[in-house]
């Protein structure tokens, strides 16, 4: 491969903003800009003969230059499709369908494809014999050119059956593509895509972990479909107890409290009952706590919800006993102080405040300030600063600076 080297000429390189005005006036800042090389660096024995040697030029028969689209020469094989782009022969198509199916290499058949798809010549047969290609980069270009040419051409079997395809890399071009399709395809292929996102090229699912492409492919072509995803996964217990439903579970519940449309958090709320009914409660905490992480007021709301305000209210009690008992654990207490987050301010403010004390440990203290001051109710200033006083310089220290991170404080 040959290097190209600019050698720009300027007379002042300096840029004019560099330069102060007294000086700046008795110069050309553009003295030079009609002059400069352009050095070719290779071996002297290929200088010039790509074309010398091809004998490509727009004058090239159209045969010829499908030839030349499996050329070992890059350039020889670029210029030739660029060449088919600006001249528009349809007279191509026979010789590209041709090329297709003969014994070009894989390079050679995905330029031909992608030769036929910048003349509009694509046709749903090309693809059909394309998807079957024995290179998974031929299958792959196939897929991307299908959402590129006509997005309903990936809502037929040809391309549907792929999500059980053993290579790895022509699933997740499915994936990210399959996210152009209707709803009701794109249900049905992700939810495949999913049950096979950790099979590897044997057909197995040893490895466990869900590639972090393939869950980020999946997410993005889920848009508007994470719930039916949802309630399918749960419906399916071999695939939930698996990690990578657990994994596919909390990306779609994080998702959908991103979105924060109504319908879908009245549908997670309806789907963490259920939860709590099966018996999962400590998973529905868990991710509730993650989903305050995300948006807080949408993680309160789901907790004040009457199906499943009562069984918070009693959790919340029993966290409230731990958080303030003084003989548990400090890794306790600070657990069941992260949790009470979720809770209301009201119910929380007068235990908190006790916690706020130079007899109970620095750690209490902090956490029981961050949950406090994570409402941004108006009444916390006035708690922090009857209590600033009586509390150690550190504690001090941490009050004021929240103090001043809001403005209505």
């Amino acid at each position: 491969m040959d290097a190209y080297e600019l050698d720009m000429y300027r007379e002042v390189i300096e840029h004019p903003l560099s330069l102060p005005p007294e000086i700046k006036q008795h110069l050309d800042l553009t003295s030079g800009k009609n002059r400069g090389r352009i050095y070719r660096m290779g071996t002297p024995r290929k200088a010039w003969r790509y074309q010398s040697e091809s004998g490509l030029s727009s004058k090239t028969s159209t045969k010829n230059l499908v030839g030349l689209l499996n050329s070992q020469n890059s350039w020889q094989r670029e210029t030739a499709a660029r060449l088919l782009y600006e001249q528009q022969d349809q007279r191509a198509i026979q010789f590209l369908q041709t090329a297709r199916v003969n014994d070009f290499n894989a390079i050679g058949r995905i330029h031909a494809l992608w030769s036929l798809h910048g003349m509009k010549l694509l046709k749903p047969d090309d693809f059909v014999v394309a998807v079957q290609d024995i290179d998974p980069q031929v299958v792959c270009h196939a897929i991307h050119l299908a959402e590129l040419t006509d997005p309903k051409w990936l809502e037929t079997s040809t391309f549907s059956r792929l999500a059980e395809h053993p290579n790895i890399h022509i699933r997740l071009q499915l994936a990210f593509s399959i996210g152009a399709a209707n709803d009701m395809v794109r249900k049905k292929v992700l939810w495949r895509l999913m049950k096979n996102a950790t099979k590897n090229e044997t057909g197995s699912h040893r490895d466990a972990n869900v590639s972090p492409l393939m869950l980020t492919a999946i997410m993005s072509s889920a848009n508007g479909v994470q719930y039916p995803l949802l309630v399918k996964l749960i419906s399916n217990k071999a695939m939930l107890q698996s990690k990578s439903g657990q994994v596919f579970m909390t990306s779609f519940v994080e998702q959908m409290v991103k979105r924060n449309h109504d319908v879908e958090i009245s549908s997670l709320i309806e789907f963490f009952a259920g939860q709590v009914t099966d018996g999962k409660a400590n998973t529905v905490e868990e991710t509730v706590f993650r989903i305050a992480g995300i948006r807080s007021k949408t993680a309160r709301r789901i907790v004040s919800s009457p199906m499943l305000y009562p069984y918070f209210k009693l959790r919340f009690a029993e966290l409230m006993q731990s958080a303030v008992d003084v003989d548990e654990k400090i890794r306790v207490r600070l657990e069941a102080i992260r949790l009470l987050q979720l809770s209301d301010f009201g119910s929380l403010r007068e235990s908190f405040t006790s916690l706020l004390k130079v007899d109970q440990p620095i750690e209490i203290q902090l956490a029981a300030l961050d949950v406090l001051c994570s409402f941004g109710d108006p009444r916390t200033a006035s708690i922090l600063l009857l209590r600033r006083s009586q509390l150690s310089q550190q504690m001090q220290h941490a009050i004021r600076m929240r103090l001043m991170s809001r403005s209505q404080w």
